[in-house]
């Protein structure tokens, strides 16, 4: 065993890693203090690297006794902020953080996948606790996170309406035959304020899933989305940072309203979620596995030697959500 593997940590041998929020530098923006408040090891400096896929290596006394992978298991992992892979071509993960990665996904394919899938979920079932009948609203379907919320809220019976602000975004939802969706709005050209209302005969929406990442000037902006959610209703936001106008406060207020951010990272750091975390991951192995839920699109698979190219695009993606349509991969 390798002196710097711990007993109950597994090494893996990494195939492929998704870019994700974490891996752009502006998604920590303020929030090391806190990180640290809450005790998170810093060893990992955030490098990023953390939607990993790829085969198992080597394996720790107590990870052999307490899980059923073998060497050569293909595996797949949303890694805590303290085990972040930084690209290498190994990974120390602790066993319980680890899952079997679905066998009819390719290592690119389980790599993009994993981390919207447990967004998705995590917005939805945990905090949304969404049911069959209730109608949502997510911004940005075509992007990976949007397209696996869109999927999972149309399986869960919701009525679904979802926006893009691109004609490739546009054309992709619209071909979405499959799925129960009530609408495809453009918000280059539609008032989503007028098409929501109309569309729920001026109730509003019951949920609201903003995937997208906060910027200058967009479109529609948050006042706009308070605006669509009907009574006693509830916003997930995506972004890092939230400055409420006092006319943003009322109106939340005036309709009982809650807003709530998505930080996936907690639940991975906290032992008291670790259980619903473990349900959550069969849930969405099963469905991967099955066929029931469609992996994340490939918009550029690059090797490791060119990752700057790689988080060049991916900070593009960022400053123009026209551009986010798929995932960045790279291949170590």
């Amino acid at each position: 065993m390798s002196s710097t593997l711990e007993e109950d940590e597994i090494v893996i041998r990494l195939k492929a890693v998704g870019l994700s929020g974490g891996d752009h530098e502006g998604y920590w923006a303020g929030g090391h203090r806190d990180l640290e408040r809450l005790k998170v090891n810093q060893r990992s400096n955030f490098i990023g690297g953390y939607e990993i896929s790829g085969t198992v290596e080597e394996i720790g006394t107590e990870a052999k006794m307490n899980c059923k992978f073998n060497i050569g298991d293909e595996v797949f992992a949303l890694c805590p902020l303290d085990y972040a892979t930084g690209f290498s071509k190994f990974t120390n993960q602790k066993y319980w953080n680890v899952f079997a990665k679905p066998s009819n996904l390719s290592h690119e394919d389980a790599s993009a996948t994993i981390g919207p899938c447990i967004r998705a979920y995590l917005a939805l079932h945990y905090k949304m606790r969404m049911m069959a009948g209730e109608t949502i609203l997510i911004l940005e379907a075509a992007s990976p996170d949007g397209f696996m919320a869109l999927q999972l809220a149309s399986k869960w019976g919701g009525k679904v309406f979802v926006t893009s602000c691109s004609e490739h975004g546009i054309s992709f939802l619209e071909d979405q035959t499959h799925l129960n969706l009530a609408r495809v709005i453009d918000t280059t050209k539609e008032n989503i304020l007028e098409v929501i209302m109309s569309e729920t005969g001026g109730i509003g929406v019951d949920f609201i899933l903003d995937t997208r990442h906060a910027s200058e000037g967009e479109k529609p902006s948050l006042f706009e989305l308070f605006k669509c959610l009907g009574v006693n209703g509830h916003i997930v936001l995506h972004r890092n940072n939230l400055t409420l106008d006092p006319p943003d406060s009322q109106l939340l207020r005036f309709k009982s309203c809650s807003v709530s951010f998505l930080f996936e990272q907690a639940w991975i750091l906290s032992n008291s979620q670790q259980g619903r975390y473990l349900h959550m991951m069969q849930d969405i192995y099963n469905k991967l596995s099955s066929g029931e839920l469609k992996p994340s699109r490939l918009l550029s698979v690059l090797p490791l030697e060119e990752k700057r190219e790689a988080l060049q695009l991916f900070e593009a993606m960022h400053k123009d959500q026209s551009l986010n349509l798929g995932k960045i991969v790279i291949t170590p």
